[in-house]
């Protein structure tokens, strides 16, 4: 059990780092050229620089740390658990957000909401159809980063 929580809480806790310090950044200097785009295109680019390494990391630590590990799928699913981690961890700091600012470090909140307002009224229905479809990307993509560290390991 050690071994899940170490593979998971690390590199999550480490993109929520990374997160903090280069979305918010990104986001602003996206808005006025991309508009109801922005949210999307800084979704991609997490998702290419920050998901894709972290879930690879993750994969790779759980796949070291757990001996006599099987199949290819042990690191498919290592690296859909690792998104999943992810995604309940920025859940959790969206939530601890209401109750305090100290989750709020770099003023990611404002310029994600911005964001996600004008993708809504730029994209109408089609936004939250489009969120679903990067939401299965990603993590086929995280699936890919499990299945390259199990390779990596074998």
């Amino acid at each position: 059990m050690p071994a899940h929580l170490v593979s998971l809480l690390l590199p999550g806790v480490l993109g929520l780092v990374l997160g903090e310090a280069f979305l918010r950044h990104q986001i602003e200097a996206l808005q006025r050229a991309l508009g109801s785009m922005t949210f999307i295109v800084v979704e991609a680019l997490g998702a290419l620089l920050i998901d894709f390494p972290l879930a690879f990391l993750s994969s790779l630590l759980y796949l070291a740390l757990t001996p006599g590990t099987g199949p290819a799928r042990e690191g498919m699913l290592a690296g859909a658990r690792f998104l999943t981690t992810f995604l309940l961890l920025v859940a959790l700091m969206a939530v601890l957000r209401r109750f305090t600012g100290r989750f709020d470090v770099a003023g990611l909140h404002a310029a994600v909401r911005t964001s996600i307002i004008a993708a809504r009224d730029g994209l109408s229905w089609r936004f939250p159809l489009m969120m679903g479809l990067f939401l299965v990307a990603d993590y086929l993509l995280c699936m890919l980063a499990g299945l390259l560290a199990y390779q990596t390991l074998t």
